[in-house]
């Protein structure tokens, strides 16, 4: 009689514990403080990627299904002036092409070595880096890697502010995500969520998981980084998984942010952070990858030694702004 009372619950539990499984994932993010050989693009990208390798293999066997990495965790910060700066740069191909460098000759050996671990260790991975088009235009982008090592996704940082490399700007201000078994992620990058787009036509898509690599120099008493991410997490009920490059102070600058309800996961310099996440949104991929945003209004910046304010011009709302 017992064992006909207990086989049913045993079931039950098996049952609730797969629907759990399912409404959550584990994500990783890489705090970094990125290796640096001066004048040496190649061999510093290949150091890098290496380190990258080794964080990959690290968290697939804790089980993640995506990880993310700082901007410019490729390069470093110690970027040169535009006449050298496309020594650094890497072609990127059109993620509406599906291409799996892993296989594909005549591709950059950082995103072949990429490709493949992503493949090899069946993660997402998000990653940024200086990318040089047909025309010589220089962008900082973020880079999306399926489980399968397909690049699936492609950002271009739009909003430049004091930054470490001489980059182009975008002429169009793109919404971009990508899709995974455990939900659709919009795709941030430095300074975005000071700004009402990209973020703004993502959440009404309903896209509710970020990924957010960022180098973000934290200044007292306005652009704290964690606490402005932790803020923006709640205040717009997402999660934020954003990977920062290590500032060189003793600062926690990024990590796993959730909405209310969960304790953020802080990043650590030079180890990866892996975070149970509940999995959110229920966004169209198709809706969103046909999206093109454009600024709201003009910017006006009023600045005070480290100190930078932003006002729209058509609002007269003041907001910090710093990358």
């Amino acid at each position: 009689m017992m064992e006909f009372l207990i086989r049913p619950l045993l079931l039950i539990l098996l049952i609730a514990q797969m629907q759990s499984a399912q409404d959550s994932y584990k994500a990783a993010t890489f705090e970094y403080k990125p290796e640096y050989i001066p004048d040496d693009p190649l061999e510093t990208m290949r150091l890098n990627a290496k380190e990258f390798e080794k964080q990959i293999e690290t968290v697939s066997k804790e089980h993640a299904k995506i990880i993310v990495f700082p901007e410019l965790g490729l390069t470093s910060i110690h970027l040169p002036n535009r006449s050298a700066l496309s020594n650094w740069s890497i072609e990127v191909p059109d993620p509406e092409k599906k291409s799996l460098p892993c296989n594909e000759s005549g591709i950059h050996e950082v995103l072949r070595k990429i490709s493949c671990a992503a493949e090899r260790r069946k993660l997402y991975v998000v990653i940024n880096l200086v990318e040089k088009t047909d025309d010589n235009c220089l962008y900082s982008s973020n880079v999306v890697f399926s489980s399968e090592g397909r690049i699936v996704a492609r950002y271009r940082k739009y909003y430049r502010y004091n930054e470490f490399g001489e980059f182009n700007r975008p002429n169009e201000l793109n919404a971009t995500a990508f899709s995974t078994p455990f939900g659709t992620f919009g795709v941030l990058i430095g300074a975005d969520i000071l700004y009402e787009e990209p973020a703004r036509t993502l959440i009404e898509k309903n896209v509710r998981q970020f990924v957010y690599p960022l180098a973000w120099v934290t200044v007292l008493p306005f652009s704290t980084s964690y606490q402005m991410q932790r803020a923006w997490s709640k205040t717009n009920d997402v999660t934020v998984i954003s990977a920062p490059y290590y500032p060189g102070r003793e600062y926690v600058v990024g990590g796993i942010f959730m909405s209310a309800g969960y304790d953020p996961k802080a990043a650590r310099l030079n180890s990866a952070t892996v975070g149970i996440v509940p999995r959110k949104g229920s966004a169209s991929i198709d809706e969103i990858s046909q999206s093109v945003t454009e600024p709201i209004g003009n910017d006006c910046v009023v600045r005070n030694k480290d100190i930078k304010l932003k006002i729209p011009c058509s609002t007269g709302i003041m907001r910090s702004r710093l990358q």
